[in-house]
């Protein structure tokens, strides 16, 4: 092919999903033509690629071959998505001072140690640890298990995103005589009402068919609670994690 000759990008249409996805760049070498995407591509995503010959004739700016013969155009095709399915986990340790620490997108190990640590795991399925002190934990998007030790710990949930899914459930501990509370605040309890609304709490009362309620029940393990929320009125769990407390209140929560 000519390398020298390149077509713009706007001569390529890609999709993943059922997304389109920007070319900022192409690159054309030997046989193959590489194109520099706006927006990186997820594992599993089903991608297709399209291409438009500029005009009918031969074109400076096409894809060719060393004669300056054009390439068709062609709809849609099918690609090999070959993204990795997970990132590289990491391993953070803080010091006995107040840190900050943030995970990546792996299955991150996050220990805070000692002080007033605020540690977010993000992406992945993590291990938090917040150690002594009076610390925030936040798992992000996965199925987390976050510890937060001696101190009155928050445990803060930024979205229902934040939360596993399926059987995959968040894991906090929760020591109820240290202080710690489960942070919703965040989140809106009522999703067919516009801003941020507080959930109510109805201990182990079964959903009533009322938007915003919060309810926990006994958990499959020993010394556990399954905490569960309504977001639109169907008494039907939205999210749900798992607690390390055989019993919560309604100071349980923030």
């Amino acid at each position: 092919l000519d390398a020298a000759n390149r077509p713009a990008p706007a001569a390529f249409a890609v999709r993943a999903g059922s997304s389109a996805v920007g070319v900022v760049g192409v690159g054309v070498a030997n046989n193959t033509v590489t194109l520099t995407l706006a927006a990186a591509v997820a594992a599993g995503q089903a991608v297709t690629v399209a291409y438009t010959d500029p005009s009918t004739g031969n074109d400076a700016l096409a894809i060719q071959d060393l004669a300056g013969n054009d390439a068709a155009t062609f709809a849609a095709r099918s690609v090999t998505n070959t993204t990795s399915g997970s990132a590289p986990g990491q391993t953070i340790n803080g010091s006995e001072a107040a840190d900050t620490i943030a995970g990546g997108a792996g299955n991150d190990t996050l220990r805070g140690n000692g002080g007033g640590d605020t540690i977010d795991g993000a992406a992945g399925n993590d291990y938090l640890s917040g150690g002594a002190g009076d610390d925030v934990l936040i798992g992000g998007p996965g199925a987390d298990t976050v510890y937060g030790g001696a101190g009155a710990d928050r445990f803060a949930f930024r979205s229902v995103a934040d939360f596993g899914a399926g059987g995959a459930l968040d894991i906090i501990e929760f020591i109820s005589g240290d202080g710690d509370r489960i942070d919703f605040s965040a989140i809106d309890a009522n999703s067919g009402i516009a801003g941020i609304q507080r959930f109510t709490f109805i201990g182990t009362d079964a959903f009533g068919g009322q938007a915003g309620q919060l309810r926990y029940q006994r958990g499959t393990q020993a010394n556990t609670s399954l905490v569960s929320a309504d977001l639109n009125g169907d008494a039907q769990a939205d999210f749900q994690l798992t607690v390390g407390a055989p019993t919560l209140t309604a100071a349980s929560f923030a």
